[in-house]
């Protein structure tokens, strides 16, 4: 699916009731929306879709989703049931210029029963803003192998101010062999600005997950405070990560 809306930034889509599930394998590449720069100029808008909405559910697996803004459904911004699915370059649960917090009414990104999602990656291009959101930033519940790189989790896009999540920025639970970060500078995350943890990881099923190369309670530059309210990493009856 490529974009090409008429008229001036930001293009914004009001769904009027729940929009379909992705039940097969799909591309959705904003980035192709003329006037396209580094940010999205185009957005979901969940205000009128329904208190119970989803911005965009995968249930089809091997989808990319790239280059939105979603923000304001009445639950989760995006919601992965499925394994394979990339997700670059979105901003949920900001505006589009990822300056003001327009929260979706859950998790920003809830990954459910499902392995192998990229969220992010190790291109600057790639990255994601998650923050706003009701809930959690990134929710990771009985999936493994997923990976979360490069993205802003709790402050805005240029990494310089709280717009955090209003529970922990990633959250773990019942889920192993995840990555949240990496070796290279590429894969680090900025966890900062929650009002609970930057990464809570909760359950005896979740052992081994790699937590590496974060930036968690300061700004993008390191050089100064952007303080999650809980602690920075949680590890609650969850051995061996």
């Amino acid at each position: 699916i490529q974009f090409q809306i008429p008229g001036a930034v930001p293009f914004t889509i009001s769904p009027l009731s729940p929009l379909p599930a992705l039940s097969a394998p799909v591309v959705i590449d904003a980035t192709t929306q003329p006037g396209y720069s580094n940010h999205p100029v185009v957005e979901l808008n969940g205000t009128s879709a329904g208190g119970n909405t989803v911005g965009l559910r995968v249930v089809g697996g091997g989808s990319t989703v790239r280059g939105l803004a979603i923000n304001r459904f009445g639950r989760d911004g995006i919601r992965l049931d499925s394994s394979g699915n990339v997700i670059q370059a979105n901003y949920i649960g900001t505006d589009v210029t990822g300056t003001f917090a327009r929260g979706n009414g859950q998790e920003g990104v809830y990954v459910f029963n499902t392995s192998s999602n990229l969220i992010g990656g190790t291109n600057l291009a790639d990255r994601n803003v998650i923050s706003g959101a009701n809930d959690t930033g990134i929710y990771i519940q009985s999936g493994a192998g997923n990976v979360v790189q490069g993205n802003y989790i709790g402050v805005n896009a240029a990494g310089d101010a709280d717009l955090g999540n209003r529970n922990n920025g990633v959250a773990i639970y019942s889920a192993p062999a995840n990555t949240i970060g990496g070796t290279v500078t590429g894969a680090r995350n900025v966890i900062s600005g929650n009002d609970g943890s930057g990464i809570s990881v909760n359950s005896a099923e979740s052992a081994g997950n790699v937590i590496q190369g974060n930036y968690i309670g300061v700004n993008a530059a390191g050089s100064g405070a952007i303080s999650n309210t809980a602690d920075g990493i949680t590890l609650n009856n969850a051995p061996a990560n």
